[in-house]
């Protein structure tokens, strides 16, 4: 089950960052004409986006998760991640971005996706924690 819960998280973690790499030029004019952000600006924060998505992959994936302050980084991210989704859905977006423009998903699915995502991850953590004591 651990395994299980470990390995879809990191998929979706993976998934993301892959979907905004294949298509990042698109990616990237998809935040400029929708928030109005300069491209320089646009595109280091997709980049530094892509790198937090990968490094929280590679923690799950590493059972770095266990660490207290790890745990506290990634929940503060996917928070941030849902904080501009309620954001674009204020915008009245149909697309949040956060698989870049390959796969098209709302606002509203993006912070129902957080919310389960957060879930998970604790009960991940707790059965991890659980696991090594």
């Amino acid at each position: 089950m651990i395994k299980i819960l470990k390995y879809f998280i990191v998929f979706l973690f993976l998934l993301s960052a892959t979907a905004k790499l294949i298509n990042f030029n698109s990616t990237v004019n998809f935040y400029i004409s929708n928030t109005g952000i300069s491209y320089n600006i646009t595109k280091t924060s997709i980049v530094i986006v892509i790198l937090t998505e990968l490094f929280i992959a590679v923690t799950i994936f590493t059972d770095l998760i266990c660490v207290k302050n790890v745990f506290l980084f990634i929940t503060i991210t996917i928070i941030l991640f849902t904080l501009s989704n309620i954001v674009f859905l204020i915008l009245g977006l149909d697309n949040c971005g956060c698989f870049g423009t390959i796969l098209k998903i709302g606002p509203v699915e993006s912070i129902g996706k957080n919310i389960l995502l957060i879930i998970l991850l604790i009960i991940l953590r707790k059965k991890m924690l659980k696991k090594q004591n």
